[in-house]
């Protein structure tokens, strides 16, 4: 299962804190690229949750994976769970960048470790640009614009 790549029809979710994103006009709010900025520890590989290893109702898979990642993350109540498909953030930054290397989405889950649980769900976004890649910010930028849907951090 690790290293595997999730199915690109399937989605992905990241927990963005409150600076990364926008305020609009109509009260939503946008995801600014800075809220998948990869961090040189991360070698190329931002940390993220496959959505449809939880089976079941959105609303489920969202309070699975909102249990599980603030085992391991404050999930700040002015932050938010984003969503994207796999094969549309794929398809957007293919189109717009040549990379090196492609995005990918592979299974990475996590082993029980310390106070940490096992989070079964874990994935990465493999062959990420690096800060210093001067493609980097128009990825992010690209990925950022590849979110459908932002859920809050706590159930409503």
């Amino acid at each position: 299962m690790k290293g595997e790549r999730v199915p690109e029809k399937d989605h992905i979710i990241r927990y963005v804190g409150k600076l990364h994103l926008q305020q609009r006009s109509d009260g939503t709010s946008r995801v600014l690229g800075s809220g998948f900025e990869i961090r040189p520890q991360d070698q190329g590989r931002l940390s993220c949750n496959w959505l449809e290893y939880f089976k079941g109702s959105l609303a489920w898979q969202i309070q699975e994976l909102r249990k599980i990642m603030s085992q391991r993350l404050t999930l700040r109540k002015n932050g938010a769970l984003v969503m994207i498909k796999v094969d549309d953030m794929i398809t957007s930054v293919s189109a717009e960048v040549l990379l090196t290397q492609e995005l990918v989405v592979l299974k990475d889950p996590l082993e029980a470790s310390g106070r940490y649980p096992a989070d079964p769900s874990h994935a990465v976004i493999a062959n990420f640009p690096s800060l210093d890649d001067p493609d980097s910010e128009r990825v992010r930028d690209i990925v950022a614009d590849s979110v459908s849907r932002l859920f809050p951090t706590k159930p409503p």
